[in-house]
């Protein structure tokens, strides 16, 4: 991974519950495989695929619980607003190893502004964005906040040094007031990241 410069800044809201520290799997895997169920209740059609195409935010909550089947994360997947300032979203929760539990579709409006990604839906953009994460978090100190304590992510869309469109990650956690920009390119390839320190 390398450092960049920060393109862009998007709106960030954090959840916060107490929680175990055992949990099998880390935030950033429990987002990941939120993800996952989204992907799957769109093949089967349970759920629309603009939740695929138009999702534009994740948040995370780590939720308090006595054992280890019980919810232990709650993933809610938000797609863009509507002008009438309504916002579809799904809410999944999970228990510690990640398996979900159950979904709840909350209705609005239908999205709007949402970017036209030329090669993989926001979706994916996102997901591998979290690859990075998980996969990373482990051995860069920098990102294993973003790992273990992950609360939010939001995609936008900017340019990076070579004046290529990218998907810009922006991602909160709840150990850090860092943040962490990571871009991706349109086909789902990693571009760069950087921590963005706070002031």
């Amino acid at each position: 991974m390398k450092n960049v410069f920060v393109f862009g800044s998007v709106l960030v809201t954090v959840g916060l519950a107490t929680f175990s520290a055992n949990a099998a799997v880390t935030a950033s895997k429990a987002m990941e495989l939120s993800l996952h169920r989204v992907e799957r209740l769109v093949i089967l059609k349970k759920i629309e695929d603009s939740f695929e195409t138009k999702l534009k935010s994740i948040k995370l909550e780590k939720l308090a619980h006595s054992a280890p089947d019980e919810p232990s994360f709650k993933s809610t997947l938000f797609q863009y607003p509507n002008s009438d300032l309504t916002q579809k979203n799904i809410e999944i929760t999970m228990n510690e190893d990640g398996k979900v539990l159950g979904f709840v579709v909350s209705a609005g409006s239908d999205a709007e502004g949402a970017t036209d990604w030329p090669d993989k839906d926001s979706a994916t953009l996102l997901e591998n964005s979290l690859h990075e994460v998980y996969e990373n978090g482990p051995t860069v100190p920098e990102i294993a906040p973003f790992d273990n304590d992950l609360t939010q992510i939001e995609i936008s869309q900017v340019k990076n040094t070579a004046g290529e469109d990218v998907a810009l990650i922006e991602m909160k956690a709840s150990s850090t007031v860092d943040k962490l920009h990571l871009l991706i390119k349109t086909n789902g390839d990693f571009d760069s990241y950087k921590v963005v320190k706070s002031p």
